[in-house]
């Protein structure tokens, strides 16, 4: 399951682009603290249109933020998951989602001062993402697609 994005642009080499649903809140998060308008974004399968302008803002804000290598995984313990660990990623310096810089969020987790139910004493680990990552290639791809797409409808 996910989104299929259907490029509305002829001219684009990608016609369209494939993104599961837990990358699609990512996108959809990393866009929030990223400043892009995501009124148009959905989760309904409905063909709603996302247009060139806002398309290309996206992909531009993306682009910015991983080759000025702003946009980074948070990986930390946390006992309450099935897998013990939880993987998130955002953007540096932004007021939202996480309104705290990447350094006071770490102290604040390994301190436990933010009152996150993690696992006592784990570290998080922090790693920047930058264009072409190997785990998070998709980022610099659905770049590429929304600055070039024309914009697109969400199926």
């Amino acid at each position: 399951m996910g989104m299929d994005l259907i490029a509305l642009s002829e001219n684009t080499a990608m016609g369209g682009y494939h993104v599961n649903f837990t990358g699609w809140g990512q996108l959809g998060d990393l866009f929030v603290e990223l400043g892009c308008d995501v009124s148009s974004m959905t989760s309904d399968n409905d063909g709603a249109v996302v247009d060139a302008t806002t398309a290309t803002a996206w992909g531009t804000e993306l682009g910015r933020g991983l080759t000025a290598g702003l946009i980074y995984k948070l990986k930390y313990s946390k006992a309450a998951c099935d897998s013990g660990w939880v993987t998130e990623i955002h953007v540096e310096d932004t007021q939202s989602p996480v309104p705290l810089s990447t350094l006071n969020f770490i102290n604040l987790l390994f301190d436990g001062d933010l009152k996150l139910p993690i696992t006592p004493g784990a570290r998080p680990d922090m790693l920047a993402i930058t264009d072409g990552v190997d785990t998070y290639a998709w980022l610099s791809e659905v770049a590429a697609f929304f600055a070039n797409s024309g914009g697109f409808e969400q199926w």
